[in-house]
């Protein structure tokens, strides 16, 4: 072999070094996994002929306080510590510079070094930057070696391309720490919110239900015809505020999880004539025809849970006749043609209907088409969200199809069984 193909072979296994470190460094996901990394790089420099003593990583972990921890490997690949110690050096790896430091038995340099440390362990060495990242540094990787002036100018550079590589998986790494840290927090937050909100809500719906009570009680005395419909404006203001608590007690179970369905056997039909009875007569102050069918191939007796069903016919038909001022709303439940164990129920309007735009964003909590809709028409925007998580908990789907000043056609599917 002449020497241009000895020096090729050196430069060809030093790329394939590279390569195999770079690999260990992708598959870094958390801190931890460092301790590979550097059992990878000592391997790799074994396998390339470089004389050291010690491969060591050092990664910031608090730029305010100025600590790393070490991830150390001897040349056998046991990790000898991972310690959270103070920087002395973060000065000079803010400058960027690779730092030779050809006799470390300074006293500070040896300063902080722990007794299990064969003095022979740092007598000579270099410390490359991993990366910098401005305005700081993610950290330092650092190769050791028991001889003096042990590491040629090949050597770092290879050492220095290393430490490139591994600064952006140590900038993964730490973008990682950062995005569990603030989904930790916020999901601290929502739960915070959810317990107040459902604590908040059983709170005013005792005394609401009580105010219901003792209205229906007057309602039920001799009254004038002011006092009447003085109260039954009370009555009817504190069953809509009592619904808007339902909606948000229901929607703070949702997002803490403990948000329930029951399977029980029920009439399907007695179900939907006794959820669309109440809206008669308020389709017919609006002079809209009211009407909903059960196709016949529909059995009649399911298993799954009324009181969530009927929730969701409420808020659809309910939307359906607040947001229409003239023709028809209707409500069709049939066996889904694509899968007969599933039930499709299908709620037609000749609404104001919704823009294409704006259709994804009403199953969003809190969410109207538009700003102007809750001024015409109010409402909080929960009940669709609500139906949403509640038509999904059964399995099914809700979508919308609607077009401007013709109508809307929300659908919703239901798996189903006859027997529990």
């Amino acid at each position: 072999m002449t020497f241009g193909d000895a020096a090729e072979k050196r430069e060809i296994d030093r790329l394939e070094a590279l390569l195999a470190v770079s690999r260990s460094v992708q598959d870094i996901k958390h801190a931890d996994d460092l301790q590979g990394v550097v059992v990878a790089i000592q391997t790799e420099l074994s396998r390339i002929g470089v004389d050291f003593a010690g491969v060591g990583i050092q990664r910031i972990i608090d730029h305010e306080t100025r600590t790393f921890e070490m991830h150390d490997a001897r040349p056998r690949g046991k990790i000898t510590r991972k310690t959270a110690i103070r920087s002395n050096t973060y000065d000079e790896w803010k400058t960027g510079e690779i730092l030779y430091r050809r006799d470390l038995r300074l006293p500070e340099y040896r300063a902080g070094l722990e007794n299990n440390y064969e003095s022979a362990y740092a007598t000579s060495g270099v410390e490359v930057l991993s990366i910098l990242h401005i305005p700081n540094p993610h950290g330092v990787l650092t190769l050791r070696s028991e001889k003096p002036n042990a590491f040629s100018d090949a050597d770092v550079a290879f050492l220095h391309t290393v430490g490139d590589i591994l600064g952006v998986g140590m900038a993964r790494v730490a973008d990682i720490e950062q995005l569990e840290n603030a989904r930790e927090q916020a999901i601290d937050a929502n739960k915070a919110k959810s317990e107040f909100l459902s604590n908040m809500s059983h709170e005013i719906r005792t005394p609401m239900n009580g105010i219901i009570g003792l209205t229906e009680i007057v309602l039920g005395t001799e009254l004038d015809t002011v006092q009447r419909e003085h109260l039954e404006l009370v009555r009817s203001s504190a069953r809509s505020l009592l619904r808007i608590i339902n909606d948000i007690l229901d929607l703070s179970k949702i997002e803490a999880r403990k948000f329930t369905l029951e399977s029980i056997a029920f009439s399907l039909r007695s179900c939907l004539t006794e959820t669309l009875e109440p809206f008669v007569s308020r389709a017919r102050e609006k002079h809209l025809e009211l009407s909903w069918t059960v196709a016949a191939a529909v059995p009649d007796t399911i298993v799954g849970d009324c009181a969530r069903l009927r929730q969701v016919v409420t808020n659809l038909v309910g939307n359906a006749i607040k947001f229409t001022e003239t023709g028809s709303v209707t409500l069709v439940a049939e066996l889904d043609p694509d899968d007969r164990g599933t039930l499709r129920f299908t709620v037609t309007d000749t609404g104001i209907g919704i823009p294409d735009a704006d259709q994804h964003r009403i199953f969003e909590a809190f969410e109207q088409a538009e700003g102007s809709t809750t001024r015409t028409y109010g409402g909080t925007g929960l009940g669709l969200s609500i139906s949403r998580h509640i038509v999904e908990m059964m399995g099914g789907r809700l979508s919308v199809a609607s077009t401007p000043a013709r109508g809307s056609v929300f659908t919703f599917t239901m798996p189903y069984s006859m027997t529990a």
